[in-house]
C-alpha cells in the first residue's frame, strides 16, 4: 500500500507527532 509506505518514509524524516498531525489534517498527504 503506497500510503503506508509514504507514512513510513515521513516518520523517518519527521517526528512521529508531526507526522500524525499531518495525517489528521490531510488523510492523503502529498509528501
Amino acid at each position: 500500500m503506497e500510503l503506508l509506505r509514504d507514512i513510513k518514509e515521513s516518520c523517518e524524516k519527521l517526528p512521529l507527532d508531526q507526522v500524525s498531525g499531518l495525517i489528521e489534517r490531510d488523510p492523503h498527504p502529498q509528501l
